[in-house]
């Protein structure tokens, strides 16, 4: 029930929380705004689950508003985003128009963050800063915890890239000097 929703996202808050994940395609665009109108920390929507609404020809909205615009209008400081470079059959451009439906100007609405799922990788971090800029956030999910020096070293290498990629440092150079991030790439590219 909608009702055990806000609760749940009470209790989070009650025991530390400081920023809530909720599925905007599970609970639906109403419930998710009510969690961000009514809660003081910072709420990151998550999009699992959304391709039904976009997927099929007959549905009459397109993943850039399904997974940008909407959840950007019911007020999520953050949205997780899918990528073309997972397993997931995604065209560039609709991920491209998902970020801008997320960041660029649109009317009152401030931008939202971009979180960044699905094949997110340190041999990727330079491909996402030159498709989508820096204000993102990366959200590693096998490439830290398949790392096979471990979770730790997935999360280091992760930010060798990073750091690589700020500093204009190729990837291939970083991972010359970091042992996580030269795993990392000889396992996943």
């Amino acid at each position: 029930a909608v009702d055990t929703i806000l609760d749940r996202a009470y209790e989070a808050v009650e025991a530390g929380a400081k920023m809530l994940m909720v599925n905007f395609s599970a609970v639906g665009y109403s419930a998710f705004q009510m969690v961000v109108q009514k809660t003081e920390v910072p709420v990151l929507g998550h999009y699992a689950g959304t391709g039904p609404y976009y997927e099929g020809s007959y549905t009459g909205v397109s993943s850039p508003l399904a997974v940008g615009r909407f959840p950007r209008m019911a007020g999520a400081d953050i949205v997780m985003i899918n990528t073309p470079y997972g397993g997931y059959p995604l065209k560039r451009q609709k991920y491209l128009r998902t970020f801008h439906e997320l960041s660029l100007p649109l009317g009152e609405l401030k931008p939202t963050l971009t979180s960044v799922g699905g094949g997110v990788r340190p041999g990727l971090v330079e491909k996402f800063i030159e498709d989508l800029g820096t204000d993102i956030m990366l959200a590693p999910g096998g490439a830290v915890q398949g790392h096979p020096m471990g979770a730790a070293a997935g999360v280091k290498a992760m930010l060798q890239a990073v750091e690589a990629a700020m500093n204009h440092i190729s990837v291939a150079e970083a991972a010359k000097e970091h042992e996580e991030l030269g795993q990392a790439i000889r396992l996943w590219g």
